[in-house]
């Protein structure tokens, strides 16, 4: 693999996606090629009989090859740590887009994907995908040995020159400026909001449906037959829709329970005592974006089970961190 980053006094320069350039040249040589050749051998490699229509209809891989133009451009993407600046930022053909300052950089993570490979996450944004730092490394290839031990100390001890991060406190939450939680008679519950939009178009509509269905079961002379199993059918979905839309959780802080509250009855109790951690979990669906759960983990003294509690699912990850930090003060209070 050709060199693909640059470490200097005041600037290191990544190329994560340069693999791309090899690959894209290759295509579009192969795309100019193949029609050609495929010509020739219908011509029985005599290019005297070439004409122009053989020449124009080589111009059906014109959309494939253009197709291959992004690809270049990818490979040039560079990302860039500006020790004047204090900032991180990528230019593609000239175009400055700045990521994150410094004191903003979080954790360098190795992922698996099709190789391994490495990216940053930001401060504010843990539990984000975060941006990528490097090419695909095959195992403990020389590459990955060069990244490990040149590049990824020099990217560590720049980023150590920031200036310090002051500790976090509760100030905002101390003077009760609550944004997911509220105060209850039990303690603090989180609040419901984002779940009654979510569930309420999909409550009414098998409401309005099971009305539908029931006056036309016990106010219409001849029903159809067709219709009847709809009155009891639909009772289920309802109740399920109608749980979920109901769902409250309450932080009890006399008995320092988590309270599981579904149509108005405790579901489930969990023991502040019994937590043990949050679980950030990532949830897609046929391969897209799902959403990212924030969980509670509990496990009872003595026991290798471990139970778990969703509190929130967030679109974007930005806010988890303030998530869990007002949530943390909630478990505390």
């Amino acid at each position: 693999m050709a060199v693909f980053f640059q470490v200097g006094p005041d600037r290191i320069s990544i190329r994560p996606l340069a693999f791309l350039k090899p690959v894209s040249i290759v295509l579009i040589v192969m795309l100019v090629l193949m029609p050609f050749v495929i010509i020739l051998l219908a011509h029985q490699g005599d290019p005297g009989q070439l004409s122009y229509k053989d020449l124009a209809a080589a111009l059906i891989m014109l959309p494939l090859i253009l197709a291959c133009i992004p690809l270049l451009v990818l490979s040039r993407r560079t990302l860039i740590f500006d020790r004047i600046s204090q900032t991180i930022f990528t230019q593609t053909l000239g175009r400055k887009r700045t990521l994150m300052r410094f004191d903003e950089a979080g954790e360098i993570v190795l992922m698996t994907a099709i190789g391994l490979y490495y990216r940053l996450k930001s401060k504010g944004d843990r539990y984000g995908k975060g941006y990528r730092i490097s090419p695909y490394f095959q195992g403990q290839d020389k590459d990955k040995d060069t990244f490990d031990n040149t590049l990824l100390p020099a990217i560590k001890a720049m980023l150590q020159e920031r200036p310090a991060v002051p500790a976090t406190d509760y100030a905002l939450q101390d003077a009760g400026l609550l944004q997911w939680y509220e105060q209850c008679r039990e303690g603090y519950r989180l609040k419901t909001g984002k779940a009654r939009k979510q569930y309420l178009p999909a409550l009414i509509l098998l409401l309005a449906a099971l009305l539908y269905f029931w006056y036309r079961r016990y106010f219409q002379a001849v029903p159809a037959d067709a219709e009847r199993p709809y009155t009891i059918i639909l009772i289920f979905p309802f109740l399920l829709v109608l749980a979920a839309f109901t769902k409250r959780i309450c932080f009890d802080s006399s008995t320092r329970q988590i309270i599981v509250y579904r149509l108005g009855f405790a579901m489930a109790r969990y023991s502040r005592d019994a937590f043990s951690g949050f679980n950030i979990v990532r949830k897609t669906y046929n391969g897209l974006y799902n959403g990212t759960d924030v969980r509670l983990k509990f496990r009872k003294a003595g026991s290798s089970r471990e139970q778990e509690l969703t509190l929130e699912t967030f679109n974007k990850t930005v806010p988890i961190e303030a998530f869990l930090k007002e949530t943390e003060w909630v478990l505390n209070h």
